[in-house]
């Protein structure tokens, strides 16, 4: 009766110190499972400063192109209309390939 109470003694430390490290394995996990959502957290909201950054520089591009169109037509309109010269209006030209390198 002895024996059978220390092996059951014996097998009940056993299963205590398991289950103590299966408590840590836990806990460990949980933290984990906190620093992750932390992190994704954290990713989301750079994402979202990412998004608004693109958004803006979308904007700068586009307002570019549209100025290098108007330059654009500015020199064709001068070249027509006021008998400027190819040399001139090759000037208005390059200004608008010069904004065009910009957006670059």
């Amino acid at each position: 009766l002895e024996k059978k109470i220390f092996e059951n003694e014996s097998e009940l430390l056993k299963l205590s110190v398991e289950m103590i490290e299966k408590s840590d394995e836990i806990t460990h996990l949980k933290t984990r499972e906190v620093s992750l959502i932390d992190k994704s957290d954290t990713l989301e909201k750079e994402l979202l400063k990412l998004n608004v950054e693109m958004r803006e520089k979308r904007d700068e591009i586009m307002h570019l192109k549209t100025r290098e169109l108007s330059l654009i037509y500015k020199s064709d309109t001068l070249e027509k209309e006021l008998g400027f010269s190819k040399d001139e209006t090759q000037a208005y030209k390059e200004m608008a390939i010069t904004t065009r390198q910009e957006l670059k």
